[in-house]
């Protein structure tokens, strides 16, 4: 997964979007990173990020990479953000859904992501995802069509303790 250590301008890979997306919201990438199962993590400039691909997915190409990401940056006061981005700027425009293991937790679309409600939803999110086993993503346009991101979380509760050590 040395693709989350590549830069965010122009090319893709695991973190490459996630850095992107976070650059445009005021975060700034550099060094650093680890691998925990299918997770990674990158430590920059007092923020941090942990994230992973889908290990299946029911989209068509064509798309963007999809991903998922937890985030830490203490300076703004931001700890446990959740963010899951379709790789489909359309998505936005219709409804998400996830499940860890089968338990459902409400979405907030938004462009091409999604985000967790912060807060006691967001920390209910977090604790089933240390928990789980499998995340599904579930992207459904207005027009009706449907994809299905898995994510494996293996990796993640180790991802996420590393983020949480080094920025709190």
């Amino acid at each position: 997964m040395k693709a989350f250590a590549r830069s965010a301008r122009g090319r893709t890979g695991i973190l490459g979007s996630s850095l992107a997306l976070c650059a445009l919201l005021g975060s700034a990438p550099a060094s650093a990173d680890s691998v925990h199962g299918k997770w990674e993590s990158r430590i920059a400039d007092g923020k941090c990020w942990a994230a992973s691909q889908p290990v299946s997915t029911t989209a068509a190409g064509g798309r963007a990479p999809a991903y998922l990401s937890i985030q830490n940056h203490p300076s703004e006061g931001v700890r446990g953000s959740v963010a899951v981005v379709s790789g489909d700027g359309e998505a936005g425009k219709g409804e998400v859904s996830l499940e860890v293991d089968g338990s459902r937790f409400e979405m907030l679309p938004f462009g091409e992501a999604a985000f967790a409600r912060s807060g006691a939803p967001e920390a209910s999110l977090i604790a089933a995802m240390r928990k789980g086993r499998e995340l599904k993503v579930t992207w459904t346009s207005p027009s009706g069509s449907v994809v299905v991101d898995t994510y494996s979380m293996e990796g993640f509760a180790s991802a996420k303790s590393e983020i949480d050590q080094k920025c709190r």
